[in-house]
């Protein structure tokens, strides 16, 4: 038994449906969160830098580099415990 085309394309824009679907509940449900407890949006928007804050240790050139990147992830860290 083989697999037609149409059964695939069928099956993935029903996974695609389901997968916008889950997004968007997902987004719903942040923004929820943030209407709530605004603080968890500041602190959502400070994590999503921390690859630009990685990059600029990098780039500085300084000698220290892993000293700062350790103090990232801490802060980092304790950032995802208040949240």
């Amino acid at each position: 038994m083989g697999y037609y085309r149409e059964d695939f394309v069928r099956i993935k824009a029903e996974f695609s449906e389901k997968y916008l679907k889950a997004r968007k509940e997902a987004d719903m449900r942040r923004w929820e969160l943030y209407e709530k407890i605004p603080e968890v949006q500041v602190i959502d928007a400070e994590l999503s830098g921390t690859g630009s804050a990685i990059m600029e240790v990098i780039c500085s050139g300084e000698k220290n580099i892993e000293e700062k990147i350790e103090k990232i992830k801490a802060h980092n860290a304790e950032l995802i415990f208040q949240r």
